[in-house]
């Protein structure tokens, strides 16, 4: 996440005279919630900036349609559902 948000700060002007788009998305437990290192960096950046706390909630209701995103299996489906989502 850091990595890609610092190639993103890096070259923030150049890629758009508009103020660009960032998401993160982050989980309830604070144990893998990255969400303020994002935010604070769309803050420097001056990003139009979205964050997303994921829920056991969404979790359950992905999972009931979740044979209708893929096909074959991936490493992150439930993350990669709802970015599609958005």
């Amino acid at each position: 996440m850091i990595a890609s948000f610092s190639i993103l700060a890096t070259n923030a002007k150049s890629l758009s005279p508009k103020r660009i788009k960032t998401l993160t998305i982050g989980f309830e437990d604070k144990k893998y919630n990255e969400p303020k290192f994002a935010k604070d960096i769309a803050s420097h950046i001056k990003s139009d900036h979205h964050e997303y706390i994921f829920k056991i909630e969404d979790v359950l209701e992905l999972m009931e349609d979740i044979d209708e995103f893929f096909d074959e299996p991936f490493g992150d489906p439930i993350c990669t559902s709802h970015n599609a989502s958005i």
